[in-house]
């Protein structure tokens, strides 16, 4: 698939090895985003066999039901990893697929568990999974461990972003006022969506990507102890919390509109919601019509704090005739954390979203 963060890894993966990676693609359903792969027929098998290595990924916070590739990577024998950062978190009730090779999850500030930066790998006692251990070993003791002044600068980074997306410190309120004070004055501002993207967009502070290493360093002894400390940590009440506010959000918005809003949330996405009972790290609403900016324009105008995705993205070589997944990634848009709101805020930002259906005759 070509859809996802992920595909920032590969992409670094090809500039730091000087190499270049061809692609398998298999795109996503508009109506639903589940995968237009579920089955045989939607497949070429002729050109999958040739693949090196079939990657598996989760979208939204729940496990995405894609059992037929992990079937046919053990028909041609091709290596499986799982990404499995946004099936709800380690905390879930689902810990990997049971024909994956390898299994990975994100640890940065922003993720579940929260540590300073990095990731967890679990490789399977498959032959593939422990072939792809030995490599992987061979290949990181050679790397360098990352340099203090790296590691700060990323944490620095990575902070900056948190504080904002995550409204701590009320700082992207302050923003947010100090901007919607300027227009007042001047009747001209940069809204704050606006700002966002700039920042986002900035390579020199976009956190994540270590432009001098390109991700190939060995973890410092305080990362790994971060790491540790996250594991050990109990999120059996914010689970909890996040199905609740799930709940009371899509109560306040009429049924009608949800396949508007969040074309993912189906009934079987909703039982998959209850039954892993993960955290999401991240909460979506959706353009359908193709009309992104005119959302955040909408939200802004009644005081929601929104920032533009450019977290996933599409493959940008890709052949695909309609390529819903990129049509996805550029229509996608972050709604301040459900974490971070309490009932009352929930409701109202379910009461904008409704009127902004309405006045989009949804």
């Amino acid at each position: 698939m070509h859809f996802g963060s992920f595909y920032r890894l590969l992409r670094s993966i090809e500039l730091a090895q000087k190499c270049s990676i061809e692609h398998y693609e298999i795109d996503l359903c508009a109506h639903d985003f589940t995968l237009n792969a579920l089955n045989t027929s939607d497949i070429d098998e002729t050109s999958l066999s040739e693949c090196d290595l079939i990657l598996c990924q989760h979208f939204f916070g729940v496990p995405f039901e894609q059992n037929l590739l992990f079937q046919l990577g053990r028909k041609y024998d091709i290596p499986i990893l799982e990404d499995c950062v946004q099936t709800g978190s380690l905390y879930g009730e689902y810990r990997g697929h049971q024909l994956a090779d390898v299994m990975i999850w994100s640890c940065g500030l922003d993720k579940t568990p929260s540590c300073f930066g990095g990731g967890l790998g679990y490789f399977c006692n498959t032959k593939h999974g422990q072939a792809l251990y030995e490599k992987v070993r061979n290949m990181t003791d050679g790397f360098q461990v990352d340099s203090l002044r790296d590691r700060a600068v990323s944490l620095l980074n990575q902070a900056i972003h948190l504080i904002f997306t995550r409204n701590h410190a009320c700082a992207a309120t302050l923003v947010a006022i100090i901007g919607h004070l300027v227009y007042y004055r001047n009747e001209a501002y940069t809204k704050y969506y606006e700002l966002a993207l700039k920042v986002r967009t900035n390579k020199s502070i976009t956190p994540f990507q270590h432009q001098s290493s390109l991700f190939l360093t060995q973890p410092s002894i305080a990362q790994l102890d971060s790491i540790l400390y996250g594991l050990r940590k109990n999120y059996e009440a914010v689970s909890g919390n996040e199905l609740r506010k799930h709940a009371l959000f899509l109560e306040n918005i009429p049924s009608q509109f949800h396949s508007a809003l969040f074309p993912w949330i189906t009934e079987k996405t909703l039982s998959a919601y209850a039954d892993n009972k993960g955290i999401g790290e991240f909460t979506w609403v959706y353009s359908k019509s193709g009309d992104r900016v005119e959302l955040n324009e909408f939200l802004s105008e009644h005081l929601v704090i929104t920032t533009i995705n450019t977290t996933w993205v599409h493959h940008s070589a890709s052949t695909l005739k309609e390529n819903n997944a990129q049509f996805i990634c550029e229509n996608l848009t972050y709604l301040p954390n459900i974490h971070e709101m309490n009932d009352r805020q929930i409701v109202k930002l379910a009461k904008i979203l409704t009127a902004y259906c309405e006045y989009k005759k949804f």
